[in-house]
C-alpha cells in the first residue's frame, strides 16, 4: 500500500507538527516501527493530497491502516466521488474491505467499500436513525 501511495499520490511525511517533512512515505521507517518493540521510534503522519482534500494516515498498528479526513473538506458531490474512489483504490491494493467511520466511530461505518467484491455500501439517513437508537 505504502508503494502504491507514494507512486500515485502528492505526499508530506513526518513528525507531527515539526518542519521535518519529505515527499513520500519512509517505508523502511513505517515497516520498522510497526514490527519492532524500538520505544525510541517516534510515530510520524502521512498526509495525501487529493486537489483540496486532505487524507492524513497515522501508522499506529500493523493490523490496522486509519486514514482520517477533515469532514469540511469535502464540500460536493465530486469531492464526495474522490474520498470514495480513494477508498475503492485502497480496497483494490489490500484486498480488504476498506470503511469510512466518524472519528471514534468503527461501530457506525458511514461508508464501506470492497474492490473485490465490487461493493460500494454508504449508510442511508434511515440506517443512521436505527444504529443511533
Amino acid at each position: 500500500m505504502i508503494d502504491f501511495l507514494n507512486n500515485n499520490y502528492s505526499i508530506k511525511f513526518g513528525k507531527h507538527g515539526q518542519n521535518i517533512i519529505i515527499n513520500k512515505i519512509d517505508k523502511e521507517y513505517v515497516t520498522k516501527l510497526l514490527t519492532s518493540d524500538n520505544e525510541n521510534l517516534e510515530s510520524r503522519i502521512a498526509t495525501i493530497k487529493i486537489d483540496q482534500i486532505s487524507i492524513n494516515t497515522h501508522f499506529f498498528w500493523d493490523k490496522q491502516i486509519e486514514f482520517d479526513i477533515e469532514p469540511r473538506e469535502i464540500k460536493k458531490i465530486l469531492d464526495y466521488e474522490k474520498i470514495v474512489d480513494f477508498m475503492y483504490k485502497i480496497s483494490e491494493v489490500i484486498d480488504k474491505e476498506v470503511i469510512l467511520t466518524g472519528e471514534n466511530q468503527i461501530e457506525f461505518p458511514l461508508i464501506k467499500v470492497h474492490a473485490m467484491k465490487n461493493k460500494i455500501e454508504v449508510l442511508t439517513k434511515n440506517e443512521a436513525e436505527k444504529l443511533w437508537k
